[in-house]
């Protein structure tokens, strides 16, 4: 039994199971405080830690993070390195828009922010280049937060 704040019992129920390779009917997770999580309330690293020892101990394991833990380990907003040009006519109409990111990633998970996309949707221009890079770092992994990520683009 895993006991958890999250967003998706079955899912994380789903996701354990397939880990540990267990019948997922053998999994049960309950979760007695919900709300908005702002993308930390997924399956995360300490949930897979706690059963990883639980099996290992063969008894029951609490996992506690910190405050500072919890906004690094589980899940935060990468941050992002926006580059944007603009073309216009001699009338100040834009003609053309190129708007390219950079964010970090982990080296187990590569988590790309989508920053740039919401640049082809939020301004008419006749000609766009959008493009979302990533690097992988020595990070935990990075996840959307409080929106998806066209949050950090527009």
């Amino acid at each position: 039994e895993v006991v958890d704040s999250n967003q998706g019992t079955g899912w994380v129920q789903s996701e354990l199971a397939a880990m540990f390779s267990l019948d997922a009917s053998s999994v049960r997770v309950r979760s007695e405080h919900i709300g908005g999580g702002f993308g930390s309330k997924g399956l995360r690293a300490h949930q897979v830690s706690a059963v990883m020892a639980a099996t290992a101990l063969q008894r029951p394991v609490r996992v506690v993070l910190t405050r500072r833990q919890t906004f690094s380990l589980g899940g935060y907003r990468s941050p992002t390195t926006q580059r944007i040009r603009l073309g216009a006519d001699p009338e100040g109409r834009l003609l053309a828009l190129e708007h390219l990111s950079l964010n970090q990633t982990s080296t187990v998970y590569e988590f790309v922010e989508p920053s740039a996309g919401v640049a082809r949707v939020m301004y008419d221009a006749e000609a766009h280049r959008t493009a979302n890079h990533v690097v992988r770092l020595d990070v935990p992994s990075p996840t959307w937060m409080r929106a998806p990520g066209e949050a950090p683009g527009s």
